[in-house]
């Protein structure tokens, strides 16, 4: 996993990798982020638990209920996020009052859009047409393009 996480680093700066290759070493990088993460909470879980009375049957059942909830986590949390990634963003509108403002503004934010190898021209006309329907009076882009 180590490998393809370095080789998709140095995909981002010499574009060498065929689209396949590209997102399997994409995935890759996500799923070992998600991994770390629920890998920690277990581990900071496992360790608080441990120091109960031992019992062998009871440590064996506590165990088996901690692994299959780092299972379902580590899959729910993976999928969710790769949902989250190849569907366009919902639109959401948040009222800011200003003090003194002459006149109402409607703004159009958007952050972290990662237009690259896979999010490509369709996707970010989509992104467009959307902001465009709300009509905003200024659009900031912000994050990660």
């Amino acid at each position: 996993m180590s490998i393809a996480e370095f080789v998709f680093v140095l995909q981002i700066r010499f574009s060498f990798l065929s689209i396949e290759l590209y997102l399997i070493a994409g995935t890759l990088i996500g799923f070992s982020l998600f991994l770390f993460a629920v890998s920690v909470s277990y581990d900071i879980l496992r360790s608080i638990f441990k120091r109960s009375k031992f019992n062998s049957h009871r440590r064996k059942f506590i165990k088996f209920c901690f692994d299959v909830t780092f299972l379902i986590l580590l899959f729910s949390y993976f999928f969710k996020g790769m949902f989250n990634a190849l569907t366009p963003p919902k639109i959401r509108q948040v009222d800011i009052k200003i003090k003194n403002l002459g006149s109402p503004l409607k703004i159009a934010m958007i952050t972290d859009v990662h237009i690259g190898e896979f999010l490509q021209k369709e996707f970010l006309a989509a992104l467009v047409y959307q902001i465009n329907n709300v009509k905003p009076d200024i659009v900031e882009i912000v994050g990660d393009m």
